[in-house]
């Protein structure tokens, strides 16, 4: 079909399941989990089948026992408390990796039955939405990987130049994944209506159904899509609590829950400030959705970074060992960068601009992150420009097609 494409996550999940008894691969309702499994594992069983859910509710045991020397594939297995004990004990007397490959839209460490039983004993991958290289079917990117052991912005770009002008390609495609996101069951919708009516219904899914699962609330359904939008809309900000509660009507304590649950059903990411003490701030999983939420009314800054931790993650997710953190740099004085990693080895600002080159304050903003990180790097990032050169031996140009 012609909206079928390699996933990149394929490499890592053939890897994991080569000594691991369970796996565990999960992420956002239609980010197309069915349609890897179905091509990679040839027994699937799904709980969306009233059949298949009913005998698993009802015997357990004898469900898994009856998959036995099998390779097979469960979906949405988060509706089956009753099946974890008896995975437990089944892979505690057969070994054999790669037996269960585990699939669903809710974390499963965020719930306690299911954390409990398959502590030391899965592997979890995390499917995310497809990045602009992914719906390309190019390969995945290494920029970011490569820059937290760079020491020198001049030998970077010098060694990066032949790559460059290929990323230059993807200039084209990045508008549109803007507007449609990445999610299969979304992205290749080209009639707007339609679309955001597929986002709607998926959504209400989520919310009433997901959601749940995790958070007991009583809050109804409008009063957290209401609180979605509003979160949307200031996405990329760090999260004023007190605000929200005299917009939405939701209480701190309930908002906090709220976010946790979103988290756990793979809607919304939190990502940590440091620089001074605040709140943490909130990035989608999906572009379409945040675009849906906020009516589009961001700024292009803002959906620049937004996009670019939308698919800069699958650089690491995808990659075996490789162990980073996010987060946001802000200070008193208003230095801001949006997205930093960090790893081991060093760590990388990526500072979004608005024109194709940094001004002043961007270049201050720089350097107050610099000082404060050791072996660090900054990246000046903009949809603009066509620059990829060094500013400084530790800082850098360059433009947004290379990190997506």
């Amino acid at each position: 079909m012609a909206h079928i494409r390699q996933r990149l996550i394929q490499p890592l999940f053939k890897k994991v399941i080569g000594f691991s008894p369970i796996v565990g691969l999960l992420g956002h309702r239609q980010v197309g989990k069915t349609t890897f499994l179905e091509s990679n594992i040839s027994n699937y069983v799904t709980f969306d089948s009233f059949k298949t859910i009913t005998k698993a509710r009802e015997d357990s045991e004898g469900f898994i026992e009856s998959f036995k020397g099998k390779q097979v594939a469960i979906d949405e297995c988060q509706y089956v408390a009753s099946l974890f004990p008896a995975l437990k004990e089944f892979v505690r007397k057969n070994k054999k990796p790669g037996q269960f490959i585990l699939s669903g839209s809710v974390r499963f460490t965020s719930k306690k039955s299911i954390r409990e039983s398959l502590t030391g004993r899965i592997l979890n991958l995390e499917l995310l939405p497809m990045s602009v290289s992914e719906l390309r079917n190019r390969e995945l990117p290494t920029t970011a990987l490569s820059l937290l052991t760079t020491r020198s912005a001049e030998k970077y770009c010098l060694g990066n130049q032949k790559y460059i002008s290929d990323c230059l390609k993807l200039k084209p495609y990045v508008e549109q994944y803007a507007t449609h996101g990445g999610l299969p069951g979304v992205c290749f919708v080209r009639d707007p209506a339609l679309r955001n009516s597929k986002i709607k219904d998926q959504l209400t899914s989520i919310i009433d159904r997901d959601l749940r699962l995790i958070y007991e609330t009583k809050v109804p359904y409008i009063q957290i899509f209401e609180f979605l939008r509003y979160l949307a809309s200031n996405e990329g900000h760090p999260l004023n609590y007190s605000k929200i509660e005299r917009v939405c009507k939701i209480s701190e304590e309930v908002q906090k829950n709220l976010i946790f649950a979103l988290e756990s059903v793979f809607v919304l990411r939190q990502i940590p400030v440091e620089g001074r003490s605040t709140h943490p701030l909130l990035y989608f999983e999906d572009q379409a959705e945040m675009n849906f939420l906020s009516d589009s009314n961001l700024s292009q800054l803002q959906i620049n970074e937004g996009i670019l931790f939308r698919n800069i993650r699958l650089q690491f997710s995808y990659t075996a060992g490789q162990e980073v953190r996010y987060f946001h740099y802000l200070t008193r004085g208003g230095a801001r960068v949006p997205l930093a990693i960090q790893s081991k080895e060093g760590t990388v600002g990526m500072l979004c601009i608005e024109s194709d080159l940094p001004n002043k304050s961007e270049k201050q903003i720089a350097a107050s992150f610099l000082k404060n990180y050791a072996d660090s790097m900054v990246v000046f990032i903009s949809s603009r420009s066509r620059h990829f050169e060094p500013v400084d031996n530790r800082s850098l140009i360059a433009p947004i097609e290379l990190f997506l």
